[in-house]
């Protein structure tokens, strides 16, 4: 937000460019989810992209990329600010509305936390008290909508005749 307004009291098109950035970095995390989908140590595409690792070297090489392109200091700090951001409203959200849950009797989580579920910023988990709980293969499984099936093809591009 504050590159934007950066952007628009100065009008100047290199404010406008550090502006979008944040934008760009999650088409290049998406870009990069899918090539490690497709090459990754598997044939399996929806295998591929459900690994934590894919998940963390798409993220951290998107904000690299976007961040390198970034021709101010402020720009990177708004980036990375903006980033935290998310990840703390996303952490808290979460662990209030498991919170609320597990309280004799069950309460209501509350408008602000219903609409950032509703937004996305978390889903109903039921480990927040215990990490241990969780396990690789219940996260979520991506891969398998039917805009994944270029992934799938090209996972596979030469292995099957």
């Amino acid at each position: 937000m504050y590159q934007i307004l950066v952007a628009y009291t100065t009008q100047n098109s290199i404010d406008y460019y550090d502006a979008i950035m944040p934008l760009h970095s999650f088409l290049y995390t998406r870009i990069i989810i899918f090539l490690f989908g497709t090459m990754g140590p598997s044939l399996s595409f929806s295998k591929n992209v459900n690994s934590p690792f894919v998940y963390a070297e798409a993220v951290f090489g998107g904000a690299l990329i976007a961040i390198g392109h970034c021709t101010k200091l402020s720009a990177i700090v708004a980036y990375l600010l903006l980033v935290h951001a998310v990840g703390k409203v996303s952490t808290f959200a979460g662990w209030r509305a498991w919170v609320e849950s597990t309280k004799k009797p069950p309460q209501d989580p509350g408008l602000l936390v219903r609409v950032l579920r509703f937004v996305g910023f978390f889903e109903d988990r039921e480990d927040w008290a215990d990490a241990t709980v969780t396990s690789p293969g219940e996260t979520p499984q991506i891969g398998n909508l039917p805009m994944d099936k270029l992934g799938h093809q090209y996972a596979r591009l030469g292995f099957e005749g």
